[in-house]
């Protein structure tokens, strides 16, 4: 019985331990006056890049979208990717040009020309950039393996 009573005890003290961190953690986001109607906490998540079709096809004239949200409005945004071993800014090969509206998203289309070739197939990464060259969100950009031609029969 006596084993039962300080088992008793020490689950008691952990639940009100764990009761006492509840109501920290609960004072600390609402503040000292506990008053929610007044001071919402607002956290902005991060931009999102996007990229589709995944894989790129490895074909000349191959579309991919290029596309992004939670970015800040009226931002133009830089799209980094490495080509030829080179880090090399394409935001000038896409169409419209990536600027947010006013809700911090933009959608553009890049028709790939020998860009392939630079590229490579694989996984390679496309950085968003803003205007002070900082990274602010990645995205996977995967080109198929070139399709591999038949052999004609003699």
């Amino acid at each position: 019985m006596n084993v039962l009573k300080k088992l008793g005890g020490a689950h008691s003290a952990g639940i009100w331990g764990m009761t006492f961190l509840i109501v920290l953690v609960g004072a600390a986001i609402l503040g000292p006056s506990g008053d929610v109607s007044g001071g919402w906490i607002y956290v902005k998540e991060a931009p999102v890049l996007r990229v589709a079709p995944t894989p790129i096809p490895n074909t000349k004239n191959a579309k991919v979208t290029i596309a992004g949200v939670g970015f800040e409005p009226k931002q133009e945004i830089g799209l980094r990717i490495k080509m030829g071993g080179v880090m090399s800014d394409v935001r000038h090969q896409v169409k419209p040009l990536p600027m947010t509206n006013d809700e911090g998203a933009f959608a553009s289309e890049w028709i790939l020309g020998a860009e392939t070739k630079l590229l490579g197939a694989g996984a390679h990464t496309l950085s968003a950039v803003n205007e002070n060259g900082d990274v602010i969100a990645h995205a996977p950009f995967v080109i198929a393996q070139p399709e591999k031609k038949a052999k004609e029969k003699k």
